[in-house]
């Protein structure tokens, strides 16, 4: 199931173009993200979460996408919880089509 996640994931995000946050950090675990680097995507997110110059859009796009990485790794609480600081930053926010339902039942429950 781990590798099912991953491979939609991947796929669904690999497809997007990529896009420079404010941050680089952010910039580190999407693109280690999109590369399949789970474990090095966690780290950047983490570093960018203890610096204090993110913006906005950067919180959303860490939340995000961390919270992707969760579900890829079969990690339902740790993606929840980065689902809930999003819907909590963004409470409108659209998900879109692209991502897997898990990820959007999960959402609408937070």
């Amino acid at each position: 199931m781990r590798r099912l996640g991953l491979a939609l994931v991947t796929a669904v995000i690999g497809s997007w173009p990529l896009t420079a946050f404010a941050h680089p950090e952010v910039d580190r675990g999407v693109a280690s993200y999109q590369d399949g680097d789970l474990e090095e995507a966690l780290q950047a997110f983490s570093r960018a979460e203890a610096a204090s110059d993110l913006v906005r859009a950067d919180l959303v796009a860490l939340y995000l996408h961390r919270a992707l990485v969760h579900f890829a790794l079969g990690s339902a609480q740790s993606m929840e919880a980065d689902l809930r600081r999003l819907a909590s930053l963004e409470p409108n926010y659209a998900l879109g089509d692209a991502l897997p339902p898990q990820v959007h039942l999960a959402f609408a429950r937070v």
